[in-house]
């Protein structure tokens, strides 16, 4: 059995993840940006997927909408919260409020919930036989050039203890800010989650409009045993394969902003197949 996955990036630190039939969307939110709007995840996007999980490590405009209770009710769909959130849920029971250290399960996805040193949440997840790990907000937001070096001392301390409390355990894929905004070194919280974590695929997320500098940094950073890939483009799409040592990356759509005949047939649904790899309705970049 070939282990395959989708992952589509849409903006910020917002990604869905589709493992067979289950479907993993993080930090979820809608920007008002009107050309933006093709982006949102609609109705086509679900259908196929037996188990639905939208995770939100932390009640901020990045990581949270309201917009996420309004999906049809006839999905399979599991809302994961920080407990931030608790006041801005309905009570449903489909709805889990957590904190550091909870585990829980939620059909076919086992779900740890580690610290992102103060701000929320991040969450560590696994189902089929693939672990995901969605840092949130958690990074060495040191800001060097204008915090004092005794706060970046503290910043450190505590930004260093929350990963090594990640449970140890193969990771295959992890999402993680890299954000030149920073200024210098706004790549070195990623980097020490890279020596620390040993993902097989790392994502970078939270950096702005500065796609083209963490295009740069996948491109100049390497690793052992750590295939750093950018998706910078709003639903910007990849296959990936982890059944061999060495992981196989498909990239299937460029994003909306190179693919401008794209229409709302480019859905996540599409990707849902024995073998993912297959001919979909989206464009197929070879490359």
């Amino acid at each position: 059995m070939r282990n395959f996955v989708a992952i589509t990036y849409f903006y910020g630190s917002t990604f869905a993840v589709a493992i067979g039939k289950t479907l993993l969307i993080f930090s979820y939110h809608e920007k008002e940006q009107e050309e933006l709007l093709p982006v949102k995840i609609n109705d086509r996007d679900f259908s196929g997927f037996n188990n639905i999980v939208v995770f939100s490590p932390h009640a901020v405009a990045e990581h949270f909408s309201d917009v996420i209770f309004t999906w049809k009710k006839s999905f399979p769909i599991s809302y994961v919260l920080h407990e931030e959130a608790r006041d801005r849920a309905p009570d449903m029971p489909n709805v889990h409020f957590v904190r550091e250290g909870n585990h829980i399960s939620i059909a076919d996805v086992d779900i740890k919930v580690t610290s992102a040193a103060g701000e929320g949440v991040s969450f560590l997840v696994e189902s089929h036989g693939i672990s995901v790990f969605h840092a949130g907000d958690l990074n060495l937001w040191h800001w060097r050039d204008e915090t004092p070096p005794t706060e970046i001392i503290g910043l450190e301390e505590k930004f260093y203890n929350a990963v090594a409390s990640i449970p140890k355990q193969p990771l295959d894929i992890c999402m993680f800010p890299v954000d030149p905004n920073i200024g210098t070194m706004f790549e070195a919280g990623a980097n020490h989650a890279i020596m620390a974590l040993k993902p097989r695929l790392f994502l970078p997320m939270h950096f702005g409009k500065h796609g083209e500098m963490v295009k740069n940094y996948a491109r100049t950073m390497k690793f052992r045993g750590t295939e750093i890939y950018a998706l910078i483009q709003p639903r910007e799409t990849i296959h990936v394969d982890f059944t061999d040592a060495t992981i196989a990356i498909n990239k299937v759509s460029q994003g909306l902003e190179s693919e401008k005949k794209l229409d709302s047939r480019y859905n996540l649904s599409a990707y849902v197949k024995d073998n993912p790899f297959a001919d979909t309705d989206l464009p197929v970049d070879l490359s």
